[in-house]
């Protein structure tokens, strides 16, 4: 401490006598008579004010040399021995911990009728082709995934004839093809809820929840609404269904929601209480294509990283694990919780390509659903063609998966499906589920198809229930 005193004085004794030299030869030479007043301002004012405007840089300097102190998070104001605090403690973690079970999944994609279907084309190859009917900004032929038997024309007409306000907010072909896809998964999904109805139904209670596109108007969300309603009271007679329809901004979105649904249904349980989530879009028509075009971002010979656009439907039917017990279903799986995050740099930014955030996420999952990484048997993704995505994917999961088959095991449905946000990463759920229940062994499904929104769960197979327990 002494010597940085010394070492202080003796260099501000050295400015004064430079400045002093300095302005006495400057006078002198010019011989120029100071008055009292300007004497104190050369000889005091200018060489303080060079020696305090030092020391306030040098401490600023030091300043930013520091590391940064990041304080830890405050805890709550609450004593140890707080039962509240420990209730509050507990209820969080059971709150983490809820899920539900899946009964029943059902799509409609480009590459098949089933989830079984789509995860068949992945592995063997097969990717979207250029299409015989539309064409990108440059006149060649446009990649698309599009469902080939859906007739535009015949579901035009019947929207016309049953359901004339929706085509008069949009008659669109990608509207009506979306329409015509999510009818084709209520057909599917009727199959399953009809026996549950049977079985008990004076309690029987079905819960909708239907995502759509962000791009759609939202004047068509309540005429939807009592699309489904009517659609639902002709297919599954005598329910009383509570629909909500939503419009998601991305999968993530679409996920959340999904995730808002299971804390719902287990924070105010009814019995048998059935959940069922729809989503559909389709970007496979000429406005959607330019649209894309001229934003750049569709996949074309000199636009590789570009999108391929798709369509699809989901329907996937949840309930509680206590009504799976009652029921006494088996081939049910458990859907966990979400875990979700936002990358500081979109991956298509360019740069090197991290995957911290998964690699958070994947250790928040594992250590919430108290998996071990050894056990998983799939990796489920929905995203597409685009290489940066799936080295994101890699990097992330790591060593965690370093027991799986990256061509095997680590599958991105948007390789067959294109481009099916917002409900992408409900197709992807719906193929780990298939995976799950192939392989019985958990299966994670990672969204991760938006240049900056991440997201994951778990499905793995349901515990078997105290009665097949018992019967074994």
């Amino acid at each position: 401490m002494r010597s940085v005193v010394v070492k202080t004085l003796l260099g501000s004794f050295l400015v004064l006598a430079i400045i002093w030299a300095l302005i006495l030869g400057w006078w002198q030479s010019n011989d120029f008579s100071p008055s009292p007043g300007e004497m104190l301002l050369y000889l005091l004012g200018v060489p303080l004010a060079l020696i305090v405007g030092y020391l306030l840089l040098q401490g600023f300097i030091e300043h930013l040399k520091k590391p940064l102190e990041v304080a830890a998070p405050g805890a709550p104001a609450a004593r140890d021995d707080d039962p509240l605090a420990r209730a509050g403690a507990a209820s969080d973690a059971a709150e983490r911990n809820w899920s539900l079970s899946l009964l029943a999944s059902h799509v409609s994609l480009a590459s098949g009728k089933s989830a079984a279907e789509a995860l068949a084309a992945v592995a063997e190859g097969r990717r979207p082709a250029p299409s015989s009917r539309l064409q990108d900004d440059e006149g060649f032929p446009a990649f698309v995934a599009e469902v080939a038997d859906l007739d535009v024309d015949e579901l035009t007409e019947q929207l016309q004839a049953t359901q004339p306000a929706l085509v008069q907010v949009d008659e669109s072909p990608a509207f009506v093809r979306a329409l015509g896809l999510l009818d084709s998964v209520i057909d599917a999904v009727r199959n399953d809820i009809d026996p549950l109805r049977e079985a008990n139904p004076e309690s029987f209670h079905l819960s909708v929840l239907c995502l759509l596109p962000e791009t759609w108007e939202p004047a068509l969300m309540p005429m939807l609404r009592q699309y489904l309603g009517d659609r639902l009271a002709n297919d599954v007679p005598g329910v009383a269904a509570e629909i909500m329809v939503l419009q998601a901004k991305n999968e993530v979105d679409a996920l959340r929601q999904l995730d808002a649904a299971i804390v719902r249904c287990n924070r105010d349980p009814l019995d048998d209480e059935f959940l069922l989530v729809l989503g559909t879009v389709s970007a496979v028509d000429e406005d959607c294509i330019a649209q894309w075009a001229g934003q750049g971002r569709l996949f074309t010979a000199a636009c590789q990283d570009g999108s391929i656009p798709g369509e699809g439907a989901v329907a996937l039917l949840l309930t509680r694990q206590a009504t799976v017990d009652r029921l006494q279903r088996d081939n049910v799986l458990t859907v966990s919780r979400l875990v979700h995050g936002s990358r500081d740099k979109r991956l298509d930014a360019g740069g090197r390509i991290g995957g911290k955030l998964i690699a958070g996420l994947f250790g928040s999952l594992l250590e919430t659903t108290a998996t071990d990484p050894a056990n998983l048997n799939a990796v489920l993704l929905d995203t597409d063609h685009r290489a940066a995505y799936m080295t994101e994917a890699l990097e992330g999961l790591g060593e965690g998966i370093a027991h799986l088959d990256p061509l095997k095991d680590v599958l991105a449905i948007g390789l067959v499906a294109g481009s099916l946000s917002p409900v992408g990463g409900l197709l992807a759920l719906a193929a780990a589920s298939a995976r799950s229940l192939a392989e019985n062994a958990p299966v994670l499904c990672l969204s991760n198809h938006h240049p900056l929104e991440r997201a994951m769960l778990l499905v793995r197979p349901a515990p078997a229930s105290d009665t097949e327990t018992s019967a074994s």
